[in-house]
Order: C-alpha cells, then structure tokens, then sequence
C-alpha cells in the first residue's frame, strides 16, 4: 500500500511517500498547470504552452475572490476556458500522484502539508483537489507538525519551526510528547517585515522561554539562505542545529504521518482552529466557533423562522478573518408549516478545519434538508464526476 504526502506551494508542488520505510520525495513539480486542446501539460511539458494556456502558481487561485462576487472563487480561463480552482489543482496534483503510482504501486491515501494559517475556503478547495486526483483518503495537516514528525523523530520535544517563504515567515511552536504534535504557539509576517520577529512572538503566544526549546530550525525554501538562517537562530544557539533538505522536510513528514492515519486512523496532531466562523441568518453574524477552538468540534444555533408560512430558512457562514469572508450560502429546507417550528442549525468543524451545516426540527424532531445555494466545495456526484474526467486524462 503506497501512501503519500502532498505540499502544494507558490513554486512547487512536492510528492513524498515511504522507501524502505524513510520518507522519500518522488516527484517535484512546478506548481503551475497547462491545458492543449483540453489535455493537461504539467512539469517539462508547460515548455509546450502558450501564455494563456498555462496558470502559473496555482496555490495562489485555490480562493481568489470572483470579480462579480457571485461564485465566491475566481474561475481563470486557460486555453480558452474557465476552470474551477479545484479543476486546476486536481488535474496538477494528479500528475504528482501518476508518478508516484508508477513507482511505488497504487495510492490508498494521503496527508496534505499546509499552513497553518490557511483558510477554510482554500482548504477545502484542495481536499476536493486531491480526492479528485484519485486519492482516496485525505487529511490535511499543519505544515509545521508535518515536519515535526521527521525533526523529532519519536523523541519528546519542544520546537521552534522558522518556515521562511518567498512570501512569508511562519514561526510555529510544536510539542511531540508520546506521539502527540501538537501546536502550541504560532506567528506569521510578511517576509519583507524588518522590524517583526515572529519566533519570538510565537514563544510567547506559547508562554515559553527560548531556553525550553529543545530544537530551533528553519525549514521551507528559505533554508537556503545560510546567512539569514544563522541570523534567525543565533537567539536559540543552545537548540539550532540544520536539518537534512529543509524545503521538503514538511511533505517528508506528512509521507510519515500518512502511514500513521492509514494503520491506525487516529488523531495523532492537535489543531487550532483559526479564524473563528460566525453564521447569519437574516440579521447580524452570531459568532459560532471561536477562534483557537481545537478541531473537531462544533457548536447548536436555534433559529426560529419569523412567519408561520415560511418553510425554509437562509442561512451565511462566513469565516472570521480580517476582513471576514463569506464561506457559503444555505438553505435550511422541510419545516413543517404552522406556529412554532424552530431549526437547531450545528456547525461541525471537521479535523480538516473544514466546516459543515446540519440542521433539525427542533419542535417535532426529524432531520432537515441543508441545500447548499452557493459553496467552493463540490457535492459527491459532482466529486465523482470531476474525479473520472481527471483521472481519464494521460
């Protein structure tokens, strides 16, 4: 049984799995995707492509806003057509997982390394990617806790991880106790910030001393930069140490974490929900799931309709960012007419901070019918429908 772990970053999009029981990188890809008469051009094959039929740094469109609001993602037009953001990621991580079946036999699952800080809109554009890829379980994980697994390797620890990106620097603070990741402080800024030094604020967010790390490392493409990566150790000389390919050491680890979740699906990383979500429902947002609530988790709104004759109810879950951001619209429907039927509406945010809408007649009992009006997600027939055509395609 072949499982993998997945990254799709702003430059590349990284394939791991396990060799002999090591977690080994087996196909890195640039992260842009190329259509020709319909068929995909990905890696040396985009060299084919004219500029329109190619998109450049797909990570970058998984939840870019509509120009007209209404779809909630842009849809980019390559080679002529307009192409759902979970299409376009699909039909890329698909060619990572072809050469990873090629050598290593048929995939029966996956952890997606992301960071921490991505949104729930993104997040579930790049499930649906890779279940459409042909994976058929996924989980997706904190870049950070991925890396972790390799950096730790079973031993008790408390890490400083310095991610530093083209675009940003991640500072997360992990502890490995028993098996347990789990994320215990956290800071981001953008990688121009001169005068921001995320490390030290996420050692605060984690009430902890630098003199408690028991490793201190930088990880991600910037890793490179030996200069920079001393600069931004030099506090934590006693824990620094180098670690063997820095940029892949997160889709190594989420490789380690997949065989983990396919052997014994469990809960073995701990993950902070943030933002929070909030929901409305024809009047202000009512805030739902608090930001720094640990996933899964999920909370009970009672909504009662404001007329006897009304059989369904609208309903907005928007995401508690800054600004906040629309997740999706539904409609709560099959409320039995007459006085008094009220709907408990519960928010689950799954262990992919991913969130779903349930709904019940509280009154009389019984299931309701939650429709989705607008949502970045896809439905199972749509899944299934998406999934054969990329699948299909050599």
């Amino acid at each position: 049984m072949t499982v993998l772990g997945i990254e799709l970053g702003a430059a590349w999009l990284r394939v791991a799995t396990l060799v002999d029981g090591q977690p080994r990188v087996v196909a890195q890809l640039p992260a842009a995707i190329g259509f020709v008469d319909g068929a995909r051009r990905t890696d040396a094959a985009l060299a084919a492509c004219r500029p329109d039929q190619r998109l450049d740094a797909v990570a970058d469109w998984l939840a870019r806003p509509a120009a007209d609001g209404v779809a909630g993602v842009a849809w980019p037009v390559v080679d002529g057509v307009a192409r759902s953001p979970v299409e376009l990621a699909a039909h890329l991580v698909r060619a990572g997982v072809v050469a990873a079946i090629a050598a290593h036999g048929p995939v029966v699952g996956a952890v997606v390394a992301v960071p921490l800080d991505l949104g729930a809109l993104e997040r579930r554009v790049l499930r649906d990617a890779v279940l459409a890829a042909g994976v058929p379980m996924v989980r997706l994980v904190a870049s950070a806790s991925a890396a972790a697994v390799v950096i730790a390797d079973q031993r008790p620890a408390r890490l400083l991880l310095i991610d530093r990106g083209a675009r940003a620097t991640r500072a997360t603070v992990v502890e490995s106790i028993d098996g347990m990741i789990d994320v215990v402080g956290y800071a981001a800024a953008p990688a121009d910030a001169r005068d921001d030094d995320p490390a030290a604020r996420a050692l605060a967010a984690a009430a902890i001393d630098p003199a408690g790390l028991s490793d201190a490392v930088v990880i991600g493409g910037g890793a490179a930069d030996r200069a920079l990566t001393a600069r931004l150790l030099t506090p934590y000389g006693h824990a620094a140490h180098p670690v063997d390919d820095p940029a892949t050491v997160a889709v190594r680890g989420a490789a380690r974490l997949a065989r983990m979740f396919v052997d014994e699906p469990a809960a073995v990383t701990v993950d902070v929900i943030t933002p929070g979500f909030s929901l409305g429902a024809g009047s202000a947002l009512t805030p739902m799931i608090p930001a720094g609530a640990i996933a899964p988790t999920r909370e009970v709104r009672l909504i009662a309709r404001d007329r006897a004759d009304r059989l369904t109810i609208d309903l907005e879950l928007w995401e508690d960012s800054a600004p906040p951001r629309p997740y999706g619209r539904y409609r709560i429907a099959g409320l039995p007419p007459g006085n008094g039927a009220i709907a408990a509406c519960e928010v689950t945010i799954d262990v992919d901070r991913i969130p779903r809408i349930d709904a019940s007649d509280l009154v009389n009992g019984g299931a309701l019918a939650v429709e989705p009006v607008v949502e970045v997600g896809l439905g199972p027939d749509e899944l299934a429908e998406l999934r054969a055509a990329v699948c299909e395609d050599r």
